[in-house]
């Protein structure tokens, strides 16, 4: 009889044990779509932001950024630093943490041809992409002033303030 009680016991905790596994793995499932969706819209918005002023004369950040790959005036950021004295990466950084979300850090990459890239993060510069838990990305062309077409690659990673990614792709 104590066999049978113990039996029972044993196949009770199991059986909630894993209903509990498995709810926590679908809420973390959950809050990963969340996240990518997140850092999807966030990448759309920044995209379609408007600086209006007498320089840009209310362009997108691609039409910017565009502009500047075609004309070679791109400014690469440290990996250590995460700053420019730069109108442009300031206004970007601003933009970035105005739609960012609360308790999360973020990094926005653009690629464009010749291999000059831009970056604009608050943390962590150097973390690997493939590391980050929610990214969106997206490749846009772009028509140059010269009638030359180019294709701009975008990527906007996002994750938690508490997580520490690594720093390189193995």
């Amino acid at each position: 009889m104590i066999d049978i009680l113990l039996l029972g016991l044993f196949i009770s905790i199991v059986l909630v044990g894993g209903s509990v596994f498995i709810g926590q793995e679908e809420l973390r499932a959950q809050k990963s779509r969340e996240e990518a969706v997140y850092a999807q819209a966030q990448l759309i918005n920044g995209m379609n932001y408007r600086i209006n002023d007498a320089v840009w004369n209310n362009r997108t950040l691609s039409e910017m950024l565009g502009a500047k790959f075609c004309d070679g005036s791109i400014k690469t950021v440290s990996s250590t630093s995460c700053s420019l004295s730069d109108a442009f990466y300031n206004e970007t950084q601003k933009m970035l943490n105005r739609t960012g979300r609360t308790g999360y850090n973020y990094i926005f990459y653009a690629e464009g041809p010749g291999g000059l890239n831009f970056t604009a993060c608050n943390l962590q510069p150097t973390v690997c992409a493939k590391h980050l838990p929610a990214i969106a990305t997206t490749t846009v062309p772009y028509v140059c002033p010269d009638g030359k077409y180019i294709e701009i690659y975008y990527m906007n990673g996002l994750w938690p303030e508490w997580q520490t990614l690594p720093l390189t792709c193995d």
